[in-house]
């Protein structure tokens, strides 16, 4: 999908489009983070609070990246480089900057793990929006904040079991989307 701000007929240069493409959008990281999200919730229904936490805070910095890498191998697509592909690892460190917050309430509250988790993968997102130049992720954005507000303010005790399901879901169902919508990137975007 068009980011809609940027002027029909945008050129965008050949190596960008081409990241895009090689990438799937970086749609296999939401496809690794759907797992991730299915993972945790099932960790969070069986072990204890302490194993689930954990879990959250460092399972999807150790399985999404590896997760995404395989998936590209899997489907062929030339290896990734240069600046976009630093910008990515760049909106990486966004977790990294963050995850002292997850640990501080892992100790107080961890029952709002999931919700922190959730924002924080949400600020990630943002950054792929212009990256891949899709819109989506700012929706997808949006999406995170508002589960995050449901389950905070409506469904707060089932927040650390559920709504890593919800994620799931919501995960696969952008990943499949923008997978589809990488491959039209060339129809969108005029090449430089």
């Amino acid at each position: 999908m068009r980011v809609p701000y940027l002027k029909q007929g945008i050129k965008v240069k050949k190596e960008r489009l081409e990241y895009i493409k090689n990438t799937c959008g970086g749609s296999t990281g939401l496809y690794s983070g759907a797992l991730f999200w299915l993972m945790a919730s099932i960790i969070s229904l069986f072990c204890s609070k302490y194993i689930s936490t954990s879990f959250y805070i460092f399972g999807g910095a150790i399985l999404v990246p590896v997760l995404s890498t395989s998936l590209l191998k899997f489907k062929k697509k030339k290896k990734a480089a240069g600046e976009y592909l630093h910008l990515t690892i760049i909106s990486n460190m966004i977790f990294v900057a963050l995850y002292p917050i997850a640990y501080v309430m892992q100790n107080k509250l961890p029952e709002y793990i999931p919700m922190v988790v959730a924002l924080i993968n949400a600020a990630h997102l943002l950054v792929f929006m212009w990256i891949h130049l899709e819109f989506l992720y700012c929706i997808l954005v949006g999406v995170y904040f508002s589960l995050s507000i449901v389950f905070i303010f409506i469904f707060q005790q089932y927040m650390f079991n559920y709504m890593g399901f919800a994620l799931c879901i919501v995960n696969l169902v952008f990943a499949v989307i923008i997978d589809k919508s990488s491959q039209k990137v060339s129809q969108i975007y005029q090449e430089e």
